[in-house]
């Protein structure tokens, strides 16, 4: 339904409003020899090595790895995710991929997965969160009463305190968790959250705000490349908002393109009506932070699943 929708928006953009005799314009060769290109390639490696740094930061609790490790369980992660289990919610596939890397328990591999995944929502929601409130008092306040408006700024206020005061209180999950009769004989897999302090966690959350600025930049520097006249204010404006589209939407790695998008044409129009330069720059942040990723991580799940059929560990 959500992949139907989306192409059923760009259907309309493209086709019926004409927008697709933009992608005339757009030539390949061109692109491939603009600098701040490969600038997105280098920050897609700072990236994903921002990743593989909270999730060894997160292992080592329990089980030391390498750096070198951490980089293949985060990349192979990102290859079951979008050529494997291309059919399940998005993330999840992320999670199989890390936990191969280990010896701990899977479970428990996998929740201290989450630990990493959350903060890095917590960042995308609050600064979408903040970002649309931004957009809503530039172009939409004509269109709503007041009183809406102070409703929204009450909501945003009420999500950043609810994301922070459950993040750097997670281990109040273990003890939820600890509470239902059939979960506790689990315990020592759900306890897994008390092993966690605010220093550590307030160390992945910053890593989630550098890479979440590494991942802005590289969009709208991407939008620059396709020719999509916006200054970095308007940039820092869209950009989280549609940022937080992807992520609270429901969807696959099919119907995340739609996704992509819909959203990206919807929310940039309001500054450039570039559509077939947005698509690109779209479509070309998906193809460096996780094609290409994905093709890494495929040669690392190659060589795994080869060793492990040889009856080696690792």
């Amino acid at each position: 339904m959500i992949l139907a929708v989306s192409l059923w928006f760009l259907y309309d953009k493209l086709i019926t409003g004409g927008a697709w005799k933009g992608f005339k314009d757009i030539e390949l060769s061109k692109l491939l020899a603009k600098p701040l290109l490969w600038a997105v390639v280098g920050l897609m490696v700072i990236n994903w090595g921002l990743e593989a740094l909270k999730w060894k930061l997160l292992v080592n609790r329990f089980e030391p790895i390498s750096y070198y490790t951490a980089n293949k369980s985060v990349l192979t992660g990102v290859f079951i995710s979008l050529f494997v289990n291309i059919l399940v919610p998005n993330r999840l596939g992320e999670f199989a991929g890390r936990i191969i890397y280990v010896k701990l328990n899977k479970i428990k591999a996998a929740l201290i997965t989450s630990i990493g995944s959350f903060a890095q929502f917590g960042v995308t929601a609050l600064v979408g969160a903040s970002a649309y409130l931004v957009f809503w008092f530039s172009y939409q306040q004509t269109q709503l009463s007041q009183f809406s408006g102070y409703l929204l700024v009450a909501a945003v206020v009420l999500i950043v305190a609810v994301i922070l005061l459950f993040y750097f209180n997670i281990n109040v999950l273990s003890w939820v968790l600890g509470k239902p009769k059939f979960l506790r004989r689990f315990k020592k897999i759900t306890s897994v959250f008390y092993f966690y302090n605010t220093t550590l966690l307030l160390k992945v959350f910053v890593l989630s705000i550098i890479r979440y600025g590494v991942f802005c930049s590289q969009f709208i520097l991407l939008l620059w490349v396709c020719g999509v006249d916006i200054t970095t204010v308007q940039g820092l404006i869209a950009v989280p908002i549609i940022f937080l589209v992807q992520t609270v939407v429901p969807s696959n790695s099919l119907s995340d393109l739609g996704v992509r998008g819909a959203a990206s044409i919807h929310f940039l129009n309001y500054y450039s009506v570039n559509d077939a330069g947005i698509l690109t720059a779209a479509y070309l942040l998906w193809g460096i932070n996780l094609f290409l990723p994905g093709i890494a991580g495929a040669v690392f799940f190659s060589i795994f699943k080869f060793r492990n059929g040889n009856g080696s560990n690792r």
